[in-house]
């Protein structure tokens, strides 16, 4: 009588319940991945600020903040002309860096203008932006105004 043969095991069964369960997870991923919303846009300094500014992007991460209108610095009576270039800023929202243009003078006369290091912060979700810099001449006052955004959306593609 010769012996029963052996049978191989079944492993074919457990490797495609493998296969059926791998499947399974993935899909359930990229169901997951589809569904996810898209994070928000983040604000962009990119507008108009108090009325008073207006900043355009000039390139990657680098922006011009121009005068609307002329205007005298009280202390020391000295003009900003419309059109002027007073901010200049790099980064990406919500800080920003750069610089500020400051003017120093008595009674409109001896104007000396010169730039200074400024930090450029979005708050309330990007509808105040609060401006800080040094002044150039007196190194240990540092400056800081929040000023309201007054046009252009808060959030767009440039920041």
């Amino acid at each position: 009588m010769q012996p029963e043969p052996v049978r191989p095991k079944r492993r074919w069964a457990w490797a495609i319940l493998a296969v059926v369960l791998v499947a399974a997870l993935g899909g359930l991923a990229t169901c997951a991945l589809l569904a996810r919303e898209p994070a928000p846009e983040r604000p962009s300094i990119v507008g108009e600020w108090r009325g008073t500014w207006r900043v355009e992007r000039t390139g990657d991460d680098t922006y011009t903040g121009i005068g609307l209108s002329d205007a005298i610095e009280p202390d020391s009576g000295c003009p900003y002309r419309a059109g002027e270039t007073e901010w200049r800023v790099t980064g990406k929202a919500p800080q920003y860096g750069g610089e500020e243009r400051w003017v120093r003078g008595a009674g409109g006369q001896n104007c000396e203008y010169t730039w200074s290091k400024a930090t450029f912060t979005l708050l309330d979700e990007g509808n105040t932006v609060e401006v800080c810099s040094t002044d150039p001449w007196n190194r240990g006052e540092r400056l800081c105004r929040k000023l309201p955004r007054t046009g252009t959306s808060p959030v767009g593609s440039s920041h």
